[in-house]
């Protein structure tokens, strides 16, 4: 049986062509962020995951804060 060559994922061959519009890691390539935006953005997956990640520890601190702050003691009076 005649099989034609194939071409490895590496060279870029069908059907495993890559796709440069894809969201992925590389999709922030074309972007230039800078500072808080570098970090922080919904181009790349680690800016996705970024974003994630800060609003779990967010959630987390606010259900910490509440749950270890001092309960009030009532005030006791002599009669």
């Amino acid at each position: 049986m005649f099989s034609p060559k194939r071409e490895s994922f590496w060279e870029g061959g069908y059907p495993y062509r890559r796709r440069s519009t894809m969201a992925g890691h590389d999709a922030g390539t074309q972007h230039q962020f800078t500072g808080f935006a570098k970090h922080f953005n919904s181009y790349t997956i680690t800016g996705r995951r970024n974003c994630v990640l800060a609003t779990y520890a967010g959630i987390a601190a606010i259900i910490l804060f509440f749950k270890l702050k001092p309960k009030k003691q009532k005030q006791i009076t002599a009669k």
